[in-house]
């Protein structure tokens, strides 16, 4: 899991999810999908080189929600990486 991030309720923020470490020299993500526990919005995935940013909106003040980012690559392999967002009211 890569920690807990805080936003406030009223927020869309975005997270970026690295997977270089991951990757090997030769391979790429291609596409990359991301979903929440119910009551935080997932508003847009976006893939740039080895990061995956993922926006986020919603949630309700004072609980916490996990984040699920899964990267496929070209060359077939899938990989999944988890954060928790808690949602705070300032």
């Amino acid at each position: 899991m890569l920690g807990c991030k805080r936003q406030r309720v009223d927020d869309r923020l975005d997270y970026d999810v690295d997977f270089a470490r991951w990757l090997s020299d030769d391979d790429t993500i291609t596409d990359a999908t991301a979903t929440a526990s119910d009551g935080l919005t997932i508003d847009a995935v976006q893939v740039f080189g080895q990061i995956v940013k993922v926006w986020v909106s919603g949630g309700a003040v004072g609980k916490s929600y996990v984040v699920t980012v899964t990267a496929t690559t070209q060359d077939a392999r899938v990989k999944e990486e988890c954060f928790t967002i808690r949602i705070s009211e300032c």
